[in-house]
């Protein structure tokens, strides 16, 4: 199952709120939660939301996973939690994390860049003094 957690509504600007990448988004609030020792609010910043935000889709969702038979999520969240080694659950939720962060720091700035790009003409004209 792979869903992008960042999606977003081409027309609103909004995170998708579908079945699927709000069960994903709860999911992932919920893991990091679990394996991490981060604030609420630490964890809501690394998909850009608040921590209400991930307090919600923890409390709403995620915890209700095994009460409405979302076999899918149970079985992807035991998997992710089998394959993280005991002793490296923190270190590799947190490196994930910091991975996100680094990212989307990345998009942001490459997104100024383009806005940024000179203008043809301006060009021109600076090759016209040299």
């Amino acid at each position: 199952m792979k869903v992008n957690l960042l999606e977003r509504n081409k027309e609103t600007g909004r995170l998708y709120r579908g079945r699927k990448q709000v069960y994903s988004r709860a999911l992932y609030y919920g893991l990091c939660r679990d394996l991490t020792g981060m604030s609420l609010e630490a964890i809501g910043n690394t998909l850009g939301q608040d921590h209400a935000t991930a307090l919600h889709a923890i409390t709403k969702t995620y915890n209700n996973f095994l009460l409405w038979n979302e076999v899918e999520y149970i079985r992807a969240c035991d998997l992710i939690k089998d394959d993280i080694d005991k002793n490296n659950r923190v270190k590799y939720v947190e490196d994930l994390i910091r991975q996100n962060i680094r990212l989307q720091r990345e998009n942001n700035e490459l997104k100024k860049r383009a806005y940024v790009l000179p203008n043809r003409s301006d060009n021109n004209n600076a090759n016209a003094n040299i």
